[in-house]
């Protein structure tokens, strides 16, 4: 068996796709943004602020509601902060 075959996501919009099953993945992120807060709070007042230019990486493969939930939290919250 490929792997492939064995570490798949479920493609399209359909009953099975992940953008249809994704609720709980959802929720979960929801509920770690307190936690992502004040990480991104402490690294910018160990750093005094942020550097000029920084980078973020998300390494999801996902397609539907949460799929670019967390970079779109990251932002808010350095623009918060440089604001």
């Amino acid at each position: 068996m490929s792997i492939e075959a064995v570490f798949h996501m479920n493609t399209g919009n359909g009953d099975s796709s992940y953008a249809s099953n994704s609720h709980l993945q959802g929720t979960g992120l929801q509920r770690s943004l307190p936690v992502l807060q004040e990480a991104i709070n402490r690294i910018a007042k160990d750093l005094n602020g942020f550097p000029w230019c920084f980078k973020i990486a998300d390494l999801g493969c996902s397609s539907g509601p949460n799929t670019l939930s967390v970079v779109t939290n990251i932002l808010d919250i350095v623009h918060d902060i440089c604001s």
